[in-house]
């Protein structure tokens, strides 16, 4: 294995880390929080250090083969959130090492769940760090889908249905192209979000953290629930969840008219997104606030885990968990199952359909316009992950319900964890870190790191392993 290889793009890849230790260095300075301001200088100074000896180590091959592409994201999962733990390990808030990695992990992951029963003791800095990693994490959720998980070679992430360029399965020949293109995108949709967020009633720090969050679509926020008073305001955050979920080179579309993205997926994203509101009201008389209902919808089909104070959210929220399997666009950093993996199921069906009712008939096997047909492996892929996502979630569940928890929140934690999120309203009652079993915590953990790596990569590192040997 070129594990050198490995750790120059580990190297690569942990650089927004310090961009965000300097901008907590930054405002720690400038607000005048002198608490654990060292700790962010330890972990800069630390990436910085990785940064240099990935670099400079010699070097005689940078290209990877799959199995190293693919060992290269789930170390990249596991050890980025060692960096991010540094802050919570050195905080006044007693947190042993399991803890604070762990909240590394769920902020890296945008997962959301915490070790902190309220975060509004946290101090202002280490919520700007919980924010920020998450923010983190979803670059590097992009980068891995682009340059690993959406190469024909792998095809975990089918883009090229909605890619009309070409791809290269080098690493080191589309690396820095792709890798800057993505954070120009990245940096421009979360500048836009909080232009959005400037336009509502919030307090510039929470528009500042509810913006990081909403573009990783992730679940730490500054408060344990995010109380939003007007129409307007919750229609302007429904609007940035949306713009979340749709593929980010949109906006690399519209500055710099690049034509190699097919956005007809994030047209159908769009339609799900007004359809489930307008289903629910009709479904439910009683409801009649579209935008608290639109919200909701937003939340929840966006796997983000931040907590929305709805006094109606029990009399639809079935329906809201069932979107959390769907996710948002391709190249999003929504997770769920997707939907285009969806549209997969839905074409084979009726084409099956179509055979026996009109034999003659030529059908045509692409969806979203694209040029290339939909092949054999991509239904085989599609239907692995999902009898993955069924087989661990039995396994999780089995773990799981060895805890203090009911049936039925044990059922939702796990589909809830194996779709990266877990707002705490869809429980029964509140759960907290330190009242779960370790085996249970253990076992979240992993879920939230396989829930972004996809199922069937590890199936894929374990077959190679195993066969070369």
């Amino acid at each position: 294995m070129n594990i050198k290889a490995i750790v120059y793009y580990l190297g690569w890849l942990s650089l927004p880390i310090s961009a965000l230790s300097l901008l907590n260095i930054i405002f720690c300075s400038y607000f005048k929080y002198n608490v654990n301001l060292y700790s962010y200088v330890i972990v800069l100074g630390l990436v910085l250090i990785f940064f240099l000896f990935s670099n400079f180590q010699k070097i005689l091959n940078y290209e990877l083969n799959i199995i190293e592409k693919i060992f290269l994201i789930l170390i990249g999962w596991f050890f980025f959130p060692l960096f991010l733990s540094v802050p919570y390990y050195f905080s006044f808030y007693n947190l042993n090492f399991f803890s604070s990695y762990f909240e590394a992990i769920s902020g890296f992951s945008s997962y959301g769940f915490s070790v902190f029963s309220n975060p509004e003791i946290i101090n202002e800095p280490l919520l700007l760090w919980r924010s920020g990693s998450q923010w983190v994490g979803g670059l590097f959720y992009i980068v891995s889908i682009i340059l690993v998980f959406g190469t024909e070679l792998i095809n975990f992430k089918p883009i090229k249905y909605i890619f009309f360029g070409k791809t290269s399965s080098a690493l080191q020949n589309n690396f820095f192209s792709n890798y800057i293109n993505i954070l120009y995108c990245y940096v421009l949709i979360s500048l836009f979000i909080l232009f959005l967020l400037n336009l509502t009633e919030l307090r510039l720090l929470d528009k500042f953290n509810l913006m990081l969050s909403i573009v990783s679509t992730g679940g730490f926020y500054i408060k344990k629930n995010l109380y939003l008073i007007s129409d307007f305001d919750k229609f302007i955050v429904s609007i940035s969840l949306l713009l979340s979920s749709l593929n980010i080179f949109i906006f690399y579309y519209f500055f710099k008219k690049d034509r190699e993205y097919n956005f007809k997926e994030d047209f159908y994203v769009l339609l799900f997104y007004i359809l489930i509101p307008l289903i629910l009201i009709i479904l439910y008389p009683s409801l009649t606030n579209f935008f608290e209902i639109f919200l909701s919808v937003a939340l929840s089909a966006s796997n983000t885990g931040i907590v929305h104070a709805n006094n109606s959210f029990q009399i639809f929220s079935f329906i809201l968990l069932l979107t959390t399997f769907v996710g948002g666009s391709l190249i999003s950093t929504t997770s769920g199952f997707k939907l285009i993996r969806i549209v997969f199921f839905f074409k084979k069906f009726l084409t099956e359909i179509l055979k026996i009712l009109v034999p003659s008939r030529i059908i045509k096997k692409n969806i979203f316009g694209s040029l290339n047909n939909i092949n054999n492996s991509d239904y085989f892929i599609s239907l692995l992950i999902f009898i993955f996502y069924f087989i661990i979630f039995v396994i999780t569940f089995f773990i799981l319900s060895f805890d203090q928890l009911s049936f039925d929140d044990t059922f939702k934690v796990v589909f809830l964890t194996l779709n990266n999120t877990l707002p705490t309203n869809f429980l029964s009652k509140e759960i907290f870190f330190d009242d779960l079993f370790f085996s249970s915590k253990l076992s979240i953990l992993l879920l939230m790191v396989f829930s972004k790596t996809i199922f069937i990569s590890i199936f894929v590192l374990i077959k190679n392993l195993l066969w070369k040997r």
